[in-house]
């Protein structure tokens, strides 16, 4: 839970929220989801997407994240973390 809370705080400190706000969301259940490359890009970020380990990479200010399609990892600045949903 703790990890789960510091990804999403991650996400939250590096993108300002009128961004959030400004963009169309999917909700299903009860978890809400974003466009990742829009929401970086929009605030100067830069996302790429890595075929080979089926990887999404977030440069934004000095930090990374790396997310992992299908996985229920990631990556913020080199520290482990795991997360609830699965991306794909």
């Amino acid at each position: 839970m703790r990890k789960t809370f510091a990804l999403v705080l991650a996400l939250v400190i590096v993108v300002p929220s009128v961004a959030w706000a400004n963009l169309s969301s999917r909700t299903v259940g009860e978890t809400r989801f974003w466009p990742i490359r829009l929401l970086f890009e929009e605030n100067g970020g830069r996302v790429t997407w890595n075929s080979e380990d089926n990887s999404i990479h977030i440069a934004v200010n000095d930090g990374e994240i790396v997310l992992f399609a299908g996985q229920r990892r990631a990556y913020i600045n080199g520290e482990a973390f795991s997360y609830r949903m699965v991306l794909g």
